[in-house]
């Protein structure tokens, strides 16, 4: 079971395989450009270690396909998402495929109770 971390602003899920697998809360300081950045980082200095890009391919792959299995702490989903982010930068996943990919929510709103909309004081009509 996936824990869902929502943020002010909503959240990105990700897929892989068909299967719900990390969350990542979505507020004004992690904002989806915030959280690409530092998807790009770690691949940055994947390169400026000296792996090269399917070294680092394997490695996100390797780290997806191990957690996918637990529950996610917020570290841990953090680590996933980073790491799907930098597959679809690396084109190898498709972020709107159908069997995995991100979907960005926005947040969650309780629908009130319909007797909570009745005002306190109804017009009377004559």
């Amino acid at each position: 079971m996936v824990r869902l971390y929502e943020g002010n602003k909503g959240m990105i899920n990700f897929f892989i395989e068909n299967k719900f697998i990390a969350t990542l809360p979505l507020n004004e300081i992690n904002t989806y450009e915030s959280y690409i950045k530092q998807s790009d980082k770690i691949i940055v200095e994947g390169l400026q270690s000296g792996y090269n890009l399917s070294k680092i391919k394997n490695k996100l792959w390797t780290a997806i396909h191990m957690m996918k299995y637990n529950e996610l702490s917020l570290q841990d989903s953090q680590f996933v998402g980073m790491a799907i982010l930098g597959l679809i930068k690396l084109k190898q996943i498709d972020p709107d495929a159908n069997d995995e990919g991100i979907l960005i929510t926005g947040r969650y709103r309780r629908r009130r109770h319909p007797t909570e909309r009745i005002s306190k004081n109804p017009v009377v009509q004559k």
